[in-house]
């Protein structure tokens, strides 16, 4: 077309419309693009951010977590991955599992790898050198990880359980010493929780159960109370033992109770058997108990030998006491007669203090045999027991002499009761000889006491009779009486005070002798 052509208005308007069209076309395909360089730059630094929080939190699991894709090429890593394999995060990533892990650990490996490539989870431990060349404890898990159902790879997450590995071998050979300790000890032992529970017993305890016709109620794992409740056999109701050691076990599982001690018997089908049970707390805070049976068998047949021996030697000395008491009073009855068929009043006296003599010894065999005791005497019973005979058999007249006897409990041996009695028995004859010879009435006081502040005891003797005769020093050395009485004070381990008068008062100072404490119970139909 030539300038001198006229122009087309419409084709020209047609043209700039076009060209209008094309250009905001243009200007609304620019923005669309702006939009969407945007918001890939936002999702790209939101990704980033994203990342980052992930590597952050990656790090701070305490254990190794990384991403293996399916050519099992690494394509995450954290820190703690890093660390234990001397890795920097550029050589990780793109690196392969086999070149990690070497031919060995991988070849191990290998099967978890396949199965969780397969869609299935794995769970294992595995032993790992570390790069320093220390060996370690791991734990493992493989998570796969699926996009439609396809396996694009999967997540490693690796734990370093080598202290936990370290805590267990010490638990182990903490309980491989304390069940040789327990083994060690002869006795069977248990160990229950805080609900009595079997929890561990040693060797002897296994031993005697499988002796006795197997673990059953003493296994571990069995509520040792339950087996203390008892079978619920007839013949057994009797015994009270497994009630006794339930309620003391139970006492000592809930802290009411620091210990509990039990014998008891356990016969077997060929002999007897007793036991010793002992429960102690296991622990303040964990609660439970330990148990420990030991057999006392031995013991208790030896006790009893010993009681029958006890038995036996107790009725010959009791039988030995009686028969010399008998033998006493056979004397006495012989001197009795004797008195009679004489004459003479010097020698019928002299018979009569015979058998007062003889009566006081044989009244403390009698005591002997009654009580069954041995070792000790009862000094104050005894002399209101001699007084009383001898006042008794020496007074002439019923009711003229009143008798009043103050005498505190001592225990003394058997020579100084003997002693003592003789003593007695001539002093109360003293007072009826001299004091009382005209028939005339009184009284005769006996006191047994402690002295004050001192150790000794006083036995003192008075009456209100006559008194002593004018001449009594000079009689002193002929009386035979006396002379006893002097030796017998001797004998008693004190000193004989005679009063200056004129009543009769005699007093003997003495220190005790502490028996042997022997007290034999014993009915009378046993001997």
């Amino acid at each position: 077309m030539s300038l001198d052509q006229p122009i087309n208005i419409a084709s020209l308007a047609w043209l700039l419309a076009a060209l209008t069209l094309v250009l905001i076309g243009a200007a609304l395909w620019i923005f669309r693009l702006r939009r969407q360089l945007i918001a890939e730059q936002r999702a790209v630094l939101a990704l980033q951010e994203a990342q980052q929080i992930a590597q952050a939190l990656s790090d701070h699991v305490p254990g190794m977590l990384g991403y293996w894709t399916r050519e099992l090429r690494c394509s995450f890593a954290n820190k703690e991955y890093l660390t234990w394999f001397k890795r920097s995060q550029q050589q990780m990533l793109g690196l392969s599992m086999q070149e990690l892990l070497g031919p060995e650990l991988f070849g191990n490996n290998e099967p978890h790898i396949r199965a969780v490539l397969a869609g299935e989870n794995q769970q294992f431990e595995r032993q790992l050198t570390r790069a320093n060349g220390e060996i370690g404890y791991t734990w493992a898990q493989y998570i796969a990880h699926k996009v439609d159902g396809e396996v694009r790879g999967f997540v490693a997450l690796v734990l370093d359980v080598s202290e936990l590995k370290k805590a267990e071998k010490a638990l182990r050979e903490s309980e491989a010493f304390n069940l040789a300790v327990l083994n060690s000890v002869a006795a069977e032992i248990a160990v229950l929780d805080r609900e009595g529970i079997i929890i561990a017993v040693n060797q002897p305890w296994r031993q005697f159960a499988e002796a006795n016709g197997g673990p059953k109620n003493g296994s571990v794992g069995h509520c040792y109370l339950d087996s203390c409740r008892g079978t619920g056999d007839p013949a057994q109701a009797a015994d009270s033992s497994p009630l006794e050691a339930h309620a003391g076990i139970a006492a000592v599982l809930n802290g009411s109770k620091r210990s509990f001690n039990l014998e008891y018997p356990c016969d077997s089908p060929t002999e007897q058997r007793w036991f010793a049970m002992r429960v102690t707390p296991l622990s303040r805070d964990a609660g439970g108990a330990v148990i420990s049976h030991s057999s006392i068998t031995q013991l208790k047949l030896i006790e009893a030998q010993l009681q029958r021996s006890l038995q036996d030697k107790t009725a010959l000395l009791l039988e030995v006491h009686h028969r010399v008491k008998n033998n006493l009073q056979v004397i006495t009855s012989l001197l009795r007669m004797e008195a009679r068929r004489s004459e003479s009043a010097a020698t019928k006296t002299v018979l009569k203090d015979m058998q007062a003599r003889i009566r006081s010894m044989s009244l403390l065999h009698e005591t002997i045999y009654r009580s069954g005791t041995f070792a000790a005497i009862d000094l104050g019973t005894h002399i209101r027991q001699v007084a009383s005979q001898s006042l008794k058999n020496l007074q002439v007249e019923d009711g003229l002499l009143q008798l009043h006897v103050q005498a505190q409990s001592l225990q003394v041996g058997l020579d100084q009761a003997t002693a003592c009695g003789l003593l007695l028995t001539e002093l109360v004859s003293n007072c009826l000889k001299h004091g009382f010879a005209d028939g005339r009435a009184g009284e005769i006081r006996i006191q047994l006491a402690p002295k004050p502040d001192s150790p000794l005891w006083s036995l003192h003797v008075s009456d209100n009779g006559a008194g002593l005769p004018s001449d009594f020093e000079a009689r002193q050395g002929k009386s035979l009486g006396l002379q006893l009485v002097g030796s017998l004070a001797t004998q008693m381990g004190g000193i004989l005070l005679i009063g200056a008068g004129p009543a009769a008062e005699f007093t003997v100072d003495f220190a005790p002798e502490k028996p042997a404490a022997l007290e034999i119970n014993l009915a009378r139909s046993s001997l």
